[in-house]
């Protein structure tokens, strides 16, 4: 008889463990991330960077450019703005919009502005994409390339941060120390 008690008393326990060790793993679940909320945070975060790059550079430096046929330092800007609208705005399903038009003066107040406005129109766009359409596959450069909604996201943060990383030479040859890199948030950088 004590042996049984023993097996019984046994099977709760080890049948309450498994409860909470489901229970646990349906938390962890739960606690999870949409992909619009993951994305959106280093998003943010890029934004962040990026427009420290932009505001550490001098106004009257914002045509500075290394030579060699590069781009200016405001144009180099302008083109993650414009990239960022054009990528993206193939996830919302239409023409790009008209604040694609980059700024006709290449002031440093109207190129950071249109630089911040163009981070704002991919905040918005993947905040109103769902869970289920990040595996919806588009198009994109008139059909030459396709992929996953989710992968749209990734491809336009990593074309920014590619064109962002050109700045930081320019900043250096201007006399300017850029600012220290930043990722998810964190300051200083643990990298």
């Amino acid at each position: 008889m004590d042996t049984l008690k023993r097996r019984d008393w046994l099977g709760r326990v080890l049948g309450a463990l498994g409860l909470v060790g489901l229970t646990r793993a349906g938390v962890r679940a739960q606690a999870k991330p949409s992909f619009a909320e993951e994305f959106g945070a280093d998003w943010q975060t890029a934004k962040a960077y990026t427009l420290e790059v932009a505001n550490a550079m001098p106004a009257e430096k914002y045509d500075f450019t290394p030579g060699g046929g590069m781009r200016g330092f405001a144009d180099l800007l302008l083109h993650i703005g414009q990239a960022q609208y054009g990528i993206v705005s193939a996830v919302r399903g239409g023409e790009p919009p008209a604040q694609m038009q980059p700024p006709a003066e290449k002031t440093k107040e109207a190129v950071v502005a249109y630089l911040t406005a163009s981070f704002d129109y991919v905040a918005e766009s993947v905040a109103q994409v769902s869970e289920r359409r990040t595996q919806e596959v588009i198009k994109l450069f008139g059909g030459r390339l396709e992929m996953p909604v989710w992968k749209v996201f990734h491809f336009v943060r990593d074309h920014t941060t590619h064109h962002r990383a050109y700045g930081l030479p320019y900043l250096r040859l201007s006399g300017v120390e850029p600012p220290r890199y930043r990722f998810a948030g964190t300051r200083p950088s643990p990298v």
